[in-house]
């Protein structure tokens, strides 16, 4: 009985690893991120918009510096020209400013537990 359940288990895993090479070699790019609004709920917010404030609007070019979508959050590091902007403002290259997405509180979290755990260059340890 042992022997027939680790054959099985072994077939199996046989054709699972055969599916995930299928899978990591098929060209479609996932984003997973959570809380983003799709394309058309943007979309949808720019027509109320456009419907309010008709001199104004915000969305009929969505696509940034670095051709992406600015309409959503935007990069990892965050949008390219609110990175530029800040630069400017504190006299910084914009490649060291990090706009960390919509939520200021666990950037501030993750930076005083890696202090605590880790130490920081002015730490005596």
């Amino acid at each position: 009985m042992k022997k027939e359940i680790k054959m099985d288990f072994i077939k199996e895993y046989k054709k699972e690893k055969i599916r995930y090479e299928e899978f990591k070699n098929d060209p479609i790019k996932l984003d997973i991120s959570r809380g983003k609004p799709s394309k058309k709920q943007v979309d949808y917010v720019a027509s109320v918009f456009k419907k309010a404030e008709n001199e104004f609007d915000l969305y009929s070019n969505r696509t940034g510096i670095d051709k992406q979508d600015v309409g959503n959050y935007g990069l990892l590091p965050g949008i390219t020209e609110l990175r530029q902007l800040f630069g400017e403002l504190l006299d910084l290259p914009y490649e060291n400013i990090i706009i960390g997405g919509n939520s200021s509180l666990s950037l501030m979290y993750d930076i005083l537990s890696l202090n605590l755990m880790f130490g920081n260059m002015q730490s005596k340890t």
